[in-house]
């Protein structure tokens, strides 16, 4: 329900903005709206749908699948929280470019963002190294959600991994390391 409230605000939001050139090309808002129903369906399956069968999908592979030892089973969830993760930032950003889409021409601006994307990765190499760490952890199963390891100085049990950070829980509450 959130997430329908925040595309309908921006909806909101984008009719004030777009309101002096949908009104010179001679469309309203509900114009482009009524025109774009494939594109809207899409939206609310993106929105509502997908992240739930998604949830499901995941659950059943990684949760009932045939009894795992311990740490075989810790290392699913690790990785079922991660591909859930993955999933919805790619629901969200394809929902954001669909719902655009119906306003404007996305094109120029996914090339725009290309060239930002490339400039900016630069800039972002620390935490690409993470994310390379953070995928080799993952891979050589270095330690999972709910071992207890040390990392430097700190020490306690793994609450979370994501790519790019390590969450611990220790006697100084939760600590975020970098990969």
């Amino acid at each position: 329900i959130m997430r329908v409230l925040i595309i309908v605000g921006v909806a909101v939001l984008l009719s004030i903005f777009l309101r002096d050139e949908t009104i010179k090309a001679g469309a309203t808002l509900w114009d482009k709206l009524k025109n774009s129903v494939p594109e809207l369906v899409t939206l609310m399956f993106l929105i509502v749908f997908a992240p739930k069968i998604t949830r499901w999908t995941l659950d059943y592979i990684f949760r009932f699948g045939p009894k795992r030892k311990q740490h075989v089973e810790q290392r699913m969830n690790t990785l079922r929280s991660l591909f859930l993760s993955l999933a919805n930032v790619a629901f969200v950003l394809t929902a954001c470019l669909i719902f655009l889409g119906i306003f404007i021409d996305v094109k120029p601006i996914l090339a725009g963002l290309g060239i930002v994307g490339f400039a900016l990765g630069f800039g972002f190499q620390n935490a690409v190294k993470d994310f390379i760490s953070g995928i080799l952890i993952l891979i050589e199963n270095q330690y999972s959600v709910g071992d207890m390891v040390k990392i430097g100085t700190f020490e306690g049990k793994v609450s979370r991994i994501t790519l790019r950070l390590t969450a611990l829980e220790g006697s100084e509450g939760e600590i975020t390391i970098p990969n």
